[in-house]
């Protein structure tokens, strides 16, 4: 998943959380005052929360015969801890978590809605302020029921607190085929 092809301003497939408090939108990157260029990508969908363990989810589905435990995910993020008028370090430490199912409907919480989780990657000083490639293992239980059309889900669970501290990038999601 791209974004190439939808247009700026374009709400992605939705978001999960306890009140869906958070927006997935489509940006031209150029448009974000701050935000360096991601490769070749012109557009990227901006997270903003508002809410803790909220997170956007996306409709994917595998080819016939595939199930999710074949692959492995791939997503070009960008956290902003010192750029683009941040001022807190919510982006900072959080952990970038990974969820999918069939229709993921509850909130963005391994703890308490284990069903989903899939697994996570927690973010460092060298993971903000710069787009950077993360790559998502699945649980191979939990995936491997997972055929056909599915929501996988990706953020880290973090409050909104003040003007653009409460938003994040991701781009290029890949479900990359494992050998």
């Amino acid at each position: 998943m791209t974004f190439e092809s939808d247009a700026a301003g374009t709400a992605v497939y939705g978001v999960v959380g306890y009140n869906t408090d958070a927006t997935a939108t489509v940006v031209t990157i150029a448009s974000v005052v701050g935000l360096p260029a991601n490769g070749a990508s012109t557009k990227a969908a901006k997270v903003a929360t508002v809410n803790w363990d909220t997170i956007p989810k996306f409709l994917v589905t595998l080819p016939q015969g595939k199930t999710l435990a074949n692959y492995q995910i791939t997503v070009d993020a960008y956290f902003p801890r010192t750029t683009l008028g941040v001022t807190n370090d919510d982006n900072y430490y959080k952990e970038f978590m990974l969820f999918a199912g069939t229709a993921i409907t509850d909130a963005a919480k391994p703890d308490t809605y284990p069903t989903y989780y899939q697994s996570k990657i927690s973010t460092i000083y060298n993971d903000v302020d710069v787009w950077k490639t993360f790559t998502f293992t699945v649980n191979p239980a939990k995936a491997a029921m997972l055929t056909g059309t599915i929501e996988i889900g990706m953020g880290i669970n973090r409050p909104a607190v003040g003007t653009n501290n409460n938003a994040y990038y991701l781009d290029n999601i890949t479900l990359v085929a494992l050998p």
